[in-house]
C-alpha cells in the first residue's frame, strides 16, 4: 500500500512523499493476463492467464502463490494443471515485495527470476518523492534491478525499472531489461506492466522479448 506522508502527494507534487508497501487482500484471487512476443532464433507469441493469491499474513508479510491457468497454443487456450503451478511458484513475500527462497523448477536460475512478471515489485525502505531511485539485488545471485518513481496520478504510481543479470555456467547468458509499472496506491499491487528484455549468449545469439502484464478488473 502507498501511504501519503504529506499533503498533495496523491497528485505527484514535488513536495509529496509516499511510503510504498505491499498490502494485498488475503485469500482474494488476483487474475493477470500476460502476452509475450519474442524475436530471435525462434519467433513466438504467447498469451497466458495467471491466478495469484496471498493465502495468509505472516510476521513480516504474506504467503504467496502464482500459477498459470491457461496458455494459448495453436490459436486456442489450453488449461494447465494447477498443482504444478502452485508447486513452482509458492513463496513468502514481505511488505517491501522481497520474496523468500522458493522452489525453482525446470532448471531456472535465480537471476532469471528477476525477469519474471510478478503482481508486485520491490519497494524502498523509507518514504520517497517523485524522481527518487532505489535498488534491489541479491548478493551472489547475479542480478540487480534499479527502480525510479516516475510519477503519481490519482491512485496510481508509475515506476520505471532496469534489470541486469549475468548467468554463469554453460548457458553464459547476459540479460538486460527495462520495465514500466503502474502500481495501485490501494494495495501496492501491479495494475499493468510492460517489459522489454534482451538476452545475449556466449555463442553470439540474441533474443528480444516484449511482455505486457495486466491485472483483470474483476479478480
Amino acid at each position: 500500500m502507498l501511504i501519503c506522508l504529506s499533503a498533495g502527494c496523491g497528485s505527484g507534487s514535488a513536495g509529496g512523499a509516499v511510503t510504498l508497501r505491499l498490502n494485498p487482500v488475503t485469500n482474494q484471487n488476483y487474475v493477470y493476463e500476460s502476452i509475450t512476443t519474442a524475436k530471435g532464433r525462434k519467433d513466438y507469441n504467447a498469451r497466458q492467464i495467471w491466478d495469484c493469491i496471498f493465502p495468509a499474513k505472516t510476521s513480516n508479510g504474506f504467503t504467496y502463490s502464482k500459477w498459470p491457468v491457461s496458455i494459448r497454443a495453436d490459436g486456442r487456450d489450453v488449461p494447465l494443471p494447477k498443482t504444478l503451478g502452485r508447486l513452482l511458484r509458492t513463496a513468502s513475500v514481505d511488505a517491501l515485495g522481497h520474496e523468500g527462497e522458493r522452489p525453482v523448477g525446470r532448471g531456472v536460475s535465480r537471476p532469471l527470476q528477476a525477469f519474471e512478471m510478478e503482481p508486485f515489485i520491490a519497494f524502498p525502505q523509507g518514504p520517497v518523492q517523485v524522481g527518487a531511485t532505489w535498488k534491489d539485488s541479491v548478493p551472489g545471485a547475479g542480478y540487480t534491478t534499479r527502480y525510479k518513481l516516475e510519477g503519481i496520478e490519482g491512485q496510481v504510481a508509475t515506476v520505471q525499472a532496469t534489470a541486469h543479470a549475468e548467468i554463469t555456467g554453460r548457458s553464459g547468458l547476459l540479460m538486460d531489461g527495462t520495465s514500466v509499472y503502474q502500481v495501485s496506491l490501494k494495495d501496492g499491487m501491479v495494475i499493468t506492466a510492460e517489459q522489454h528484455v534482451r538476452t545475449s549468449g556466449t555463442s553470439g545469439t540474441t533474443k528480444e522479448e516484449r511482455q505486457t502484464f495486466k491485472r483483470s478488473p474483476k479478480p
